[in-house]
């Protein structure tokens, strides 16, 4: 009898969805406040890349709970971004946001490589479980 490793029994589309979400709330705020210091300063078109970034999250988050195999891609590439990113800030000299950054998006792409998250791009013609 086999026994079940605890990366094995981890629910990674679980965690990824949790991810999500959280970073949809988060994003929510930013376009909060930019859509505030916009009105202050009386040029609300300024508001329009944060408000887009954010439903783009929310929408991309919606079709991993719904078990879409195009959004495995999506986030692996966000992921992939994210840690450029991440790079950039350390290389500039902001290491405590880099790392912070680099340890949430490297995460990120941890669980998406989990087995039960990669086999969601194989399952394309059957519908996945939804979380």
């Amino acid at each position: 009898m086999e026994r079940e490793s605890t990366w094995q029994r981890l629910d990674a589309q679980r965690w990824v969805h949790l991810y999500g979400m959280w970073q949809t709330t988060l994003l929510t705020v930013w376009a909060g406040f930019s859509l505030l210091g916009a009105w202050l300063a009386g040029v609300l078109w300024f508001v329009v890349f944060p408000a887009a970034i954010t439903a783009l999250s929310g929408w991309v988050t919606a079709e991993w709970g719904r078990g879409r195999p195009w959004t495995w891609y999506a986030l692996t590439v966000q992921a992939g971004v994210g840690i450029l990113l991440a790079l950039g800030l350390v290389a500039s000299g902001s290491v405590v946001k880099g790392s912070v950054g680099l340890v949430l998006v490297g995460g990120l792409l941890l669980l998406l490589w989990h087995p039960d998250c990669r086999a969601r791009i194989h399952e394309s013609g059957r519908p996945a479980a939804r979380l």
